[in-house]
């Protein structure tokens, strides 16, 4: 059996060379049978390339052979002005590169190939010197089966790494992994995992895992955000502070079908953010989204999710909320479960917890702690009457006894100016 493990080949034999001659296979089929799978995956004819620090970093990733592996020496940077486009499979380790003042339009990698991975590296933008058309990310990511690990991005004037189709050669993106990324002070995420639209077909990205990624002052965006149809994305360990928010979902209203769809997201903590979670939606239909294990520490709103179905919430943990409105506010959803939301601290002039235009929701383990001073616990806001908004809700085991008003009230969706019936 051959392992490939982050461009490492190395084989493990479950029989020895002597029962394989035992069957019958001499010596030299033997080896060349080894020397064939070697090539068939890819492994031969790779090699390790260090890195000029004083030539150019473009013609050297460009000009590299198939599955080489490509080291800086800790000691060199590279400023570029230009795209450095990676064609082929390859790893490239500890690049230091900064984008050019003034150079809109440009990322510094462009991955255009599978199999490709980028790790120990630092890549600075020019946040600040480019006009707002003219942003791009550091790192364009146009195909799967992708590594892009232990990283810093610092100043872009758009995301740090964006995972979309190429317009120029659309295709599907299938597989990847995002892992142990900080981005400091980029002008919107750190991570972007997104479709694109061609005509009138859209190409997704999908089966993407990523994991410990750090984001830090970064209040127009956050640390990730899935949007526009990619689907089946795998996100935990996220940390966001002084940001907008940690996740995000969202579409732009492109295609008919650029919902988001099955998106695992756990092990978030967000401080001093305007959300810990939240969504940014047009298109009815995001579904089978899961949240777990949420900490939101002095943010304005916990969680807010909008146009959802088959939601679930668990586990989210409210400290210091510094908003005098609603901390999880679930909207125009069904199929929604929110189970085991904490209230430890803070003050709420409104609900904890707010339903709108939502049904088939079920609400278990919502604790509001002593030291708590909302006014109700939960606020089901509907255009429906009383008995047919609470018809498909569901109340089980919730403490609300600190809500200074009323622990559960129904509000009638009423018209701007117009007083809400309650």
């Amino acid at each position: 059996v051959l392992v490939v493990e982050e461009g490492r080949c190395f084989f493990v034999l479950f029989f020895s060379i002597a029962d394989a001659f035992g069957m019958g296979m001499g010596r030299v089929t033997f080896l060349l049978a080894l020397v064939g799978l070697w090539m068939a995956t890819g492994c031969l004819g790779g090699k390790v390339v260090n890195l000029k620090c004083d030539k150019s970093l473009k013609k050297q990733v460009e000009k590299a052979e198939a599955n080489s592996k490509l080291v800086a020496d800790p000691k060199c940077s590279w400023e570029t002005s230009e795209e450095i486009n990676i064609n082929r499979p390859m790893m490239i380790n500890g690049v230091n590169v900064t984008l050019k003042k003034g150079i809109g339009k440009t990322a510094i990698f462009a991955i255009r190939a599978k199999n490709v991975v980028i790790q120990d590296f630092i890549l600075t933008g020019n946040n600040g010197t480019v006009d707002w058309l003219d942003r791009e990310s550091l790192l364009l990511v146009h195909a799967g089966k992708f590594i892009i690990q232990r990283g810093v991005f610092k100043k872009a004037s758009k995301n740090g790494v964006t995972v979309l189709p190429d317009r120029k050669n659309p295709a599907n993106i299938e597989g990847g992994i995002l892992r142990d990324l900080v981005g400091k002070k980029n002008r919107r995420d750190l991570a972007s995992i997104t479709a694109t639209v061609v005509g009138d077909k859209l190409y997704t990205s999908s089966g993407i895992v990523a994991e410990h990624l750090e984001a830090f002052d970064q209040p127009e965006r956050g640390t990730i955000e899935v949007t526009d149809g990619a689907w089946g994305v795998t996100i935990s360990d996220i940390y966001a502070k002084n940001c907008l928010y940690a996740v995000d979902i969202q579409d732009h209203d492109q295609h008919k079908d650029g919902v988001v769809k099955d998106v695992q997201i756990s092990d978030v903590v967000a401080e001093n953010s305007t959300y810990a979670v939240r969504s940014e939606t047009f298109l009815n239909g995001h579904s089978d989204i899961t949240i777990k294990r949420v900490k939101a520490k002095n943010c304005m709103n916990a969680v807010l999710m909008d146009r959802m179905k088959r939601l679930k919430i668990r586990d989210v943990q409210i400290i210091n909320g510094r908003n005098e409105s609603t901390q999880v506010d679930i909207a125009n959803s069904r199929y929604v479960t929110l189970r085991d939301l904490k209230f430890s601290s803070g003050v709420g002039q409104s609900s904890a917890v707010m339903l709108r235009e939502s049904t088939n929701v079920k609400m278990e383990n919502i604790v509001l702690a002593k030291n708590t001073d909302f006014k109700f616990g939960i606020t089901v806001n509907s255009t429906q009457t009383k008995g047919d908004a609470f018809r498909t809700l569901t109340f089980r085991e919730n403490d609300l006894l600190t809500a200074t008003k009323k622990a559960i009230r129904y509000l009638k969706w009423h018209k701007p100016g117009e007083e809400p019936l309650q």
